[in-house]
């Protein structure tokens, strides 16, 4: 199983240049972003290439949360029969986090896609 501090904290920073073999100067950083590819900027202070890692993780960690906190919720009234879960509770987390992840606009569209299908019922 995946330990969701890892999950939710993927960017990291590695050495870019190791710089003088003797004295390590002009040694660089790099933050490494989720895909594995290097992000555009190297920095010269391991500390500064740490905080940046730390920025993008906290706003990456920002967004998944509610993401994965919704899943967990759905998995929970779903699949383990939760019914400390209810329908409405279930409804609206579903409803914020689609709306955060898509955008009101795109979600109002994706949602007029299947409006008539309670109509069929």
């Amino acid at each position: 199983m995946t330990d969701n501090k890892t999950f939710l904290r993927p960017y990291r920073i590695e050495i870019d240049n190791e710089g003088c073999t003797h004295c390590g100067h002009n040694k660089t950083w790099a933050v490494i972003q989720p895909d594995g590819i290097l992000l555009g900027t190297t920095y010269g202070i391991e500390e500064d290439a740490q905080d940046m890692a730390d920025e993008l993780n906290d706003a990456y960690e920002a967004g998944t949360g509610d993401l994965l906190n919704t899943i967990q919720l759905t998995y929970r009234k779903h699949c383990l029969g939760d019914d400390t879960i209810g329908w409405h509770e279930l409804s609206t987390a579903l409803l914020n986090t689609l709306c955060n992840v898509m955008g009101d606009k795109a979600f109002n569209e994706w949602v007029k896609q299947y409006s008539n299908l309670e109509d069929e019922e």
